[in-house]
């Protein structure tokens, strides 16, 4: 709170002031107060919040890492290459993209600091800008970088992911269905395979049922890998949420609610039309 010690410009300019201000009264030393009130709150320290597309190109440019036609391809070889995978906005790092980060941490420490890359950057300017010679640039950066290399090539292991089971069996031949990792992502196979070629996708259900045909809105990935939500119909029934929906309908035009979880709003109506907003909790 806050008590105003001297008035100032208010005196000729009155203000009402915000309403959570709060006026602490004037008090002296080894005054007696009562207790009024008791409240405990629990507050967790949150994460820092993952990247985005946007965010990390931001921090690509104050860390003086790469140019700016080179920022796209960054991010496309990231999600290319399944380090990393979209989750609405979010860059959310993978299982692969632990494990390769941990083995260029360990065998290529120097290389992957961020400060390397700008001083590279520098450098090769260098070559344009002042006539450095480039060919001492790359010596210099060879000879350490072959040693490293041939230090991995010897001793890192073929990284293998394993199969994860699913506690089904197959119905082709009785053995258990295992979760796989491919190269579009996780499915589901026997793990008789090859002598059993028996698959699936992943079916990740929302537990909410389809407003047009009442089949089961599941969630999906288009081909940009970017995940909606639709109907396990398809495609007899192409119903399709761009956010997660929940089970409850808009109090106006009773369309199904969306999840947002935006800074200021929770859910919010799926019809584009209908501008229904529920607000996150304070």
């Amino acid at each position: 709170g806050s008590r105003m010690l001297f008035d100032g410009f208010l005196k000729v300019y009155s203000s009402k002031g915000d309403a959570d201000d709060r006026y602490i009264p004037e008090l002296a030393e080894g005054e007696a107060l009562d207790v009024v009130r008791e409240e405990g709150e629990q507050n967790f320290t949150q994460p820092p919040a993952r990247y985005t597309e946007a965010s990390l190109v931001r921090t690509l440019e104050e860390k003086g890492i790469g140019r700016p036609s080179t920022y796209a391809p960054t991010v496309t070889i990231i999600i290319k290459r399944r380090y990393v995978k979209r989750d609405k906005k979010q860059l959310v790092p993978t299982d692969l993209g632990f494990t390769v980060n941990d083995l260029m941490e360990e065998y290529f420490a120097d290389i992957v600091d961020a400060g390397f890359t700008s001083e590279m950057e520098e450098k090769l300017d260098d070559v344009e800008v002042k006539g450095t010679d480039w060919k001492q640039i790359i010596r210099d950066f060879y000879g350490p970088f072959s040693e490293e290399l041939e230090n991995a090539d010897a001793n890192i292991e073929k990284v293998v992911i394993e199969d994860e089971p699913t506690g089904e069996l197959c119905e082709l031949c009785g053995r258990p269905m295992v979760i796989k990792h491919g190269r579009y992502g996780k499915f589901i196979a026997c793990s008789g395979y090859p002598e059993c070629k028996n698959k699936k996708n992943i079916v990740v259900k929302t537990g909410v049922k389809c407003p047009s045909c009442g089949g089961d809105i599941i969630e999906r990935r288009g081909r940009s890998g970017r995940i909606f939500y639709g109907c396990s119909n398809y495609p007899e029934c192409r119903q399709v949420y761009w956010d997660k929906p929940v089970n409850r309908t808009c109090p106006v035009c009773g369309a199904l609610l969306v999840e947002k979880n935006t800074k200021t709003v929770r859910y919010a109506c799926s019809n584009k039309e209908c501008r229904y907003r529920e607000k996150q909790e304070q």
